[in-house]
């Protein structure tokens, strides 16, 4: 992986999360807390697993 693919891997990764930022500010503008919350718990759920898959690679390359 040369340094372009990892500038489309961060530009990628921060479109998505301006995306999901932008819809919980929508929601929030609306007054719909509930669904606010709900994008959180979502973004945080996506990110507890998206570690947990970037650990394992870690261990497969500590360990491999």
């Amino acid at each position: 992986m040369d340094s372009n693919d990892v500038l489309r891997l961060v530009q990628g990764f921060r479109h998505d999360l301006m995306n999901q930022l932008q819809i919980m500010q929508g929601y929030a503008t609306m007054g719909q807390s509930e669904k606010v919350q709900q994008k959180i718990d979502n973004l945080v759920q996506m990110y507890i697993e998206e570690r947990k898959l970037f650990q394992l690679n870690t261990q497969v390359l500590r360990y491999g």
